[in-house]
């Protein structure tokens, strides 16, 4: 008799290590993996949530340097300034009767123009040559007006042409740094 419920304890032993394998084990498991993602959810959640409370932050630095951004654009020199600068210089020269032959700003000058960051209390220079015809008496006063203009911020070259065939007109090539944006619409 005490064999047979040796057998039996060891077959009910046996019954509880098979439903403990089959059935528990793989539940435990189930839900070690339940809460593992669990876990990773609440980490996604919390995460969203920060995210959700540096939004607003985020948001108006974002806002903050779009105004910044078209703050600089604003300031930048653009072709206007060129052009109005251009535009004076020779509108001075036919005051003189003076024939404009060319006014160039390097390249170089003009990609460094470019690439420099503006500075908002420091004036953009650019340095310009105008080659000019004429006479000299009227070339002479011609740069005299240049040089007294706001945009003048001074000489970098001064060279006379006397060509030797008597003509009355000599050409002058004449540098200078100019201020761009100092010239208002008028």
């Amino acid at each position: 008799m005490k064999k047979r419920h040796l057998i039996t304890a060891l077959a009910f032993a046996a019954m509880i290590a098979l439903v403990v394998v089959l059935l528990i084990i793989p539940q435990i498991e189930k839900t070690e993996e339940t809460q593992n993602k669990l876990a990773e959810s609440d980490a996604k959640i919390a995460e969203y949530m920060k995210t959700m409370v540096e939004f607003p932050g985020f948001f108006k630095t974002q806002q903050e340097l779009f105004r910044k951004k078209n703050s600089l654009i604003s300031r930048l020199y653009s072709k206007d300034d060129l052009i109005k600068l251009f535009d004076r210089i020779e509108k001075l020269s036919l005051s003189y009767n003076l024939t404009v032959i060319e006014i160039s700003p390097s390249v170089e000058e003009l990609l460094r123009l470019n690439s420099r960051l503006l500075d908002s209390d420091k004036p953009q220079p650019l340095d310009i040559i105008v080659r000019f015809r004429g006479d000299l008496q009227n070339s002479g006063k011609y740069i005299a007006d240049i040089e007294n203009e706001d945009f003048f911020n001074g000489v970098n070259l001064c060279r006379i042409y006397n060509h030797i065939d008597n003509q009355k007109e000599s050409e002058v090539n004449f540098g200078f740094k100019a201020i761009l944006g100092t010239i208002k619409d008028s």
